[in-house]
């Protein structure tokens, strides 16, 4: 009876989870995770085993404290705050002219980021009211802020195995 009843605590709290991912609700996400993570049996097993591969909680912390400060500040400022908070050392060297273009000319800025701060070091940098991005829309759902100056894209499902290689 006792497995019955912890199985059932663990899907309640799976639903938590996917209710609040699907309402884009990055917050409530964390909470349902931390809670879950905090639970025995079950579901403190699995959030321990997901917490050995991959550090969630920390990223789905971050997730929350990058939405509040675009929220709160806008994405250029926002970004910029973030990124200052985290005490991640950066510097922008773009020359006047380019800074002139990049914020003031129609431009396509594309790169790969193979560090998951390049959309935000970009956003950081230059100062436009009409950045946009073209990104995955589980980022969109965990970043809603964001997601609201992107156009949300899929990964077909029949490239998932290469896309785990490469790091999601």
């Amino acid at each position: 009876m006792a497995d019955w009843i912890g199985l059932r605590s663990a899907y309640a709290l799976l639903d938590r989870m996917r209710a609040a991912y699907e309402a884009a609700d990055a917050a409530a996400l964390l909470h349902a995770y931390e809670a879950a993570s905090r639970g025995s049996g079950i579901s403190g097993g699995a959030i321990s085993l997901v917490e050995f591969f991959y550090p969630l909680g920390a990223f789905l912390t971050l997730a929350v404290q990058l939405d509040r400060s675009v929220s709160n500040h806008g994405l250029h400022e926002g970004c910029r705050r973030f990124l200052q908070d985290l005490a991640v050392d950066w510097e922008c060297d773009l020359p006047e002219r380019a800074r002139t273009i990049a914020e003031a000319h129609p431009v396509v800025f594309f790169g790969n980021h193979p560090s998951l701060l390049t959309p935000f070091l970009l956003a950081a940098t230059v100062d436009r009211s009409d950045l946009r991005y073209f990104m995955t829309s589980h980022v969109c759902r965990l970043l809603p802020s964001l997601g609201a100056t992107s156009y949300p894209m899929e990964v077909p499902l029949t490239r998932s195995w290469t896309e785990w290689r490469r790091g999601g």
